[in-house]
């Protein structure tokens, strides 16, 4: 990797969350991970103990794409300018294994699983005739 200076003059982020990175510069690997589990619940408050091993959508093994390239292709990239040069920057939010990067990066695998249940109270039919 060739290797480059980040100027940056402004950056401004509201949020960054949940396994999110903001990185300025040269990276060689980032892996960020994010297991959620989000419950809605109308009505009173959830109260229950929810755990990763009891839903399979955590345990199962990701299914990354398997990338072969087809043909030998010789690449040679000269930067003109040695400096990555960013004036500003307004972000409102990162979340669940987003990346914001001003540089080089060499590998990214980011994987995020959330198991989202949403609990609704059933209407009486008393109400619904009327």
């Amino acid at each position: 990797m060739q290797k480059r200076t980040s100027d940056v003059t402004q950056i401004n982020v509201t949020a960054i969350s949940s396994s999110s990175i903001l990185n300025l510069g040269d990276t060689h690997q980032v892996q960020p991970k994010m297991k959620g589990i989000a419950v809605q619940k109308e009505g009173e408050t959830f109260q229950g103990d929810l755990k990763f091993e009891n839903f399979p959508i955590f345990q199962r093994k990701a299914n990354w794409p398997d990338y072969q390239p087809t043909s030998n292709v010789q690449k040679i990239t000269f930067h003109h300018n040695p400096t990555i040069h960013v004036k500003q920057v307004y972000l409102l939010a990162l979340s669940t294994s987003s990346i914001f990067q001003v540089g080089n990066i060499n590998h990214i695998s980011s994987e995020a699983r959330i198991k989202h249940f949403r609990i609704i109270l059933e209407e009486d039919e008393d109400e619904d005739e009327g």
